[in-house]
């Protein structure tokens, strides 16, 4: 989960939170409670007993954003009645909170090796819209012409943002498997995970910043070194850079990539 998200969702929920005193009064003298948003992804609620998180703190916040599969395995109220979902309890504690759940944008791929069904598609992905394709979705080193892992977060694949059809695709497919046949409650995709959407008013974006992520930091697939976490060669995706007198330039900033 990048800083960059946690802060546009404090953007966001700042910039659409009603003005006036309406936030819960503390105990202790403190001042009013400010809502905005909260984040919860990843194995939150550590800092709870129980490894759980409560939903009666989270429904304070006029926004919160969560992990696909975070409906109910990980809140205090319902993780052990899988007939209960924790974004209709999140909405009758307060019916204003809006719920994002959190999905990497188009500008990556995230092809976790957890995830069967984004594994087949990535696969896909390189035989139909590939390299030598008219129609390009993956992006390609522009030194090496390879598809490209990020090395700050190697799952990531690198690709071509700009695509109107590699754009709806992944609406879609994403939206087919958050509150279509996948978002029902009880179905398993093929990784074994559940998921119910139900309830949760749309997706979080991660990676939509303006720029390119991790300038000089994407590998070559065939020159990554999974074990060891190294590159014998970094690259970054052509598409994202101006080559002029022999020296690579990112549209960015201008500089020269070292």
């Amino acid at each position: 989960m990048r800083y960059a998200s946690l802060l546009l969702g404090l953007l966001l929920a700042a910039c659409t939170a009603p003005r006036g005193g309406e936030g819960a009064q503390t105990g202790g003298g403190e001042g009013a409670f400010i809502r905005t948003a909260l984040v919860l992804y990843g194995r939150f609620g550590q800092s709870h007993p129980g490894d759980c998180y409560p939903l009666a703190e989270a429904a304070r916040f006029h926004l919160v954003e969560m992990s696909p599969s975070s409906y109910n395995t990980r809140w205090c109220e319902v993780r052990n009645n899988r007939e209960l979902n924790a974004h209709h309890e999140l909405k009758r504690l307060n019916p204003q909170v809006r719920i994002l759940i959190y999905q990497m944008g188009p500008g990556q791929l995230i092809v976790s090796r957890f995830d069967p069904v984004v594994q087949e598609e990535w696969e896909w992905i390189k035989r139909e819209h590939g390299r030598g394709s008219p129609d390009r979705w993956a992006g390609l080193g522009a030194r090496t012409g390879e598809y490209l892992r990020a090395l700050p977060y190697p799952a990531e694949r690198a690709m071509v943002l700009g695509n109107s059809n590699w754009q709806r695709h992944w609406m879609e497919s994403r939206h087919h498997r958050l509150w279509g046949a996948w978002g029902q409650p009880g179905h398993q995709d093929r990784g074994g995970r559940s998921f119910d959407s139900r309830g949760a008013d749309g997706i979080f974006l991660d990676g939509m910043q303006y720029g390119v992520s991790w300038q000089s930091g994407w590998c070559p697939e065939s020159l990554y070194d999974e074990q060891n976490n190294r590159c014998g060669e970094r690259d970054h995706p052509a598409d994202y850079y101006l080559e002029l007198r022999g020296v690579l330039y990112t549209h960015q900033n201008g500089l020269p990539v070292t």
